[in-house]
């Protein structure tokens, strides 16, 4: 308002009629008290001017009424939301004095998750070091370095993923834009550390960014069942580079600085770089995000040549967007590998910068996850909730996290590209935490499954669900023998098509059953899907989830469906998601 009517000189007699249009705007989108001061400035100014039209007078003080009315009623919700909840709270241990851990999480709650090393078979994996209830937020935490979907390149802020109707457009390339001057001077400003994980274009603007997206690695025939490529992976691993301090990232390869203790790069050192973490495990530090496993020995030479292929072509666009590199003029056309031996150079080798990106190429697909909201098409109707990706980031301290097809935490995502864990049953001390990295089992076949998780991911899943081959939702329903109770008297494991328990009569494990699965969990299921949501909601489901742990034996179909409902009932509280009706 004010720019219009001092910066482009609006006529200030002429005030009262832009006061009058823009609290006529105001008030069609439910902005009541801001529309009501503008209509109060119009007749201010209507008033002290001396003689003036009734048609102004009478539309400033119809203004007004209809304010005073719109005071009255409740507004309807807006057709247009896009919410990003604030970072949640870890679920500290109220007795936080315990035994100093070899590595310090600094995602994780104090005292309550701790790395170990579970073997050759599992790896590297986070436990439980006490016991949690359902709904404690064990991990908050936030990527090395991210960056956006192609496909919300005009959709979405390229720093903070915020949904946007009228991007900001960069002033320097057509390719993205921000929500405000402040996200874009933040994403093109130099890297720092630690890194800030969110989007940046500093080293990709000036029409450089559509070279990073590689479909093709190596320009191989899309036939070809040895052809890998894509943009996701090609364009965070360019990130992880791009988003480093030159000197940050010189010092980490040559262990010089703040370095001089670790075990040097994967890229240079190998997979041995992994015998021992960092001291302090920060998902700022690079440090963390080099830590993480590459999968090296698993990958084909065609698979290994395809990616060397795209790290030397991405470390010529790095250097073409400005990021400090030495070329085969100054050090030749391979610098000799870091060593402790060899002097630090003032600049960092093209070559080595090629490596490093190759360990992340690698590494990518095993550790990424994405960023997410979920799509509601209106208030009345979660049904058809769709959740909608919008940036593949790096969370370091989440890839820490094994694989299960049954998981016991879930991911949420929150404001500035966080990303937390949430225990979704109770877990006693010792637990490993399991998250999903595909589809739960619940939704999809085990063969489906087992193929994308050894495509991806490396390894061949053998959790429970997959090694007793779970039946999901969609199946045939399970017969009321293979459904098996928990006895509250005696502990004791009893089938649902008994009335009782076998083993000691007790038949209130039937009784709650039948309260608690067949009645109160369908009436609640309808009410929130239909957009009945309260303030209790939340808290209502975290107890269901309770109840049904101490009631049923895993699988458990009902178990299953009150952990999705509880899953959309977080996002609303506490994650991100839009209400974007769809177009009729």
């Amino acid at each position: 308002m004010r720019m219009c009517l001092f910066q482009l000189g609006f006529p200030k007699d002429k005030a009262h009629r832009l006061h009058i249009r823009v609290g006529q705007c105001l008030l069609r989108l439910n902005h009541v008290e801001d529309a009501r001061q503008h209509f109060e400035r119009a007749l201010d100014q209507l008033t002290s001017s001396g003689p003036s039209t009734s048609k102004l007078l009478s539309l400033a003080r119809s203004g007004l009424v209809e304010c005073q009315e719109g005071s009255t009623t409740s507004a309807p919700p807006p057709a247009w939301q896009c919410v990003r909840a604030p970072q949640p709270v870890l679920t500290a241990d109220e007795d936080e004095n315990g035994t100093p851990e070899m590595c310090h999480l600094v995602a994780a709650a104090s005292n309550t998750v701790r790395l170990r090393n579970a073997g050759s078979e599992r790896g590297w994996t986070l436990e439980l070091t006490r016991d949690v209830s359902v709904g404690d937020v064990l991990l908050v935490d936030r990527p090395y370095a991210s960056r956006l979907n192609k496909e919300c390149f005009f959709t979405h802020c390229y720093h903070c993923y915020t949904r946007c109707q009228n991007l900001r457009p960069c002033t320097g390339c057509s390719q993205v834009g921000f929500c405000s001057e402040s996200c874009a001077e933040k994403a093109c400003s130099s890297p720092s550390s630690p890194a800030h994980g969110l989007g940046r274009h500093c080293y990709e603007c000036d029409s450089l960014l559509p070279c990073l997206l590689l479909d093709n690695y190596a320009g191989w025939p899309k036939s070809s069942s040895e052809s890998i490529g894509g943009t996701d992976v090609a364009h965070l691993a360019f990130a992880c580079v791009a988003d480093t301090d030159s000197n940050s990232l010189l010092d980490f390869v040559c262990r010089t600085g703040r370095y001089q203790d670790t075990s040097g790069h994967q890229a240079f050192v190998g997979a041995v770089a992994r015998a021992t973490p960092p001291a302090v495990f920060d998902p700022g530090d690079y440090a963390s995000a080099a830590w993480l496993v590459a999968n090296t020995e698993h990958r084909s030479p065609a698979d290994l040549w395809q990616r060397t292929v795209a790290a030397v072509f991405l470390t010529y666009c790095l250097s073409i967007g400005g990021y400090p590199l030495t070329w085969f003029e100054d050090c030749g056309l391979v610098c000799d590998a870091p060593s402790p031996q060899n002097r630090r150079p003032d600049r960092l080798p093209a070559s080595w910068a090629a490596a490093c990106l190759l360990y992340h190429l690698q590494s990518v697909p095993s550790n990424a996850h994405s960023y997410a909201e979920t799509l509601f098409p209106s208030h009345d109707d979660l049904r058809c909730a769709e959740v909608r990706a919008l940036a593949s980031c790096l969370y370091p301290s989440l890839s820490l996290v094994n694989h299960s097809c049954d998981p016991v935490v879930v991911r949420n995502c929150a404001a500035n590209a966080t990303c937390s864990l949430t225990a979704l049953r109770p877990l006693a001390a010792g637990s490993e935490l399991l998250d999903c990295y595909c589809a739960h089992y619940a939704l999809q076949c085990r063969a489906e499954r087992q193929a994308a998780i050894a495509s991806q991911y490396c390894f061949v899943c053998a959790c429970d669900a997959c090694t007793h081959n779970w039946p999901g939702l969609s199946a045939e329903p399970l017969p009321g023998t293979r459904i098996f109770l928990k006895c509250p008297r005696c502990s004791k494991r009893f089938s649902l098509a008994e009335a009782k328990c076998t083993n000691c009569g007790d038949n209130a494990g039937r009784k709650r059953y039948t309260e608690l699965v067949e009645v109160e969990l369908p009436r609640r299921l309808e009410m929130s899907l239909s957009g009945h949501v309260t303030g209790n909601s939340l808290a209502w489901s975290r107890t269901l989830l309770e109840e049904l742990a101490e009631l049923l034996s895993r699988p458990a179909p009902a178990w299953d469906m009150g952990q999705e409902l509880y899953k959309i009932l977080l996002t609303l509280a506490d994650g991100n998601w839009c209400m974007e009706p769809t177009t009729p």
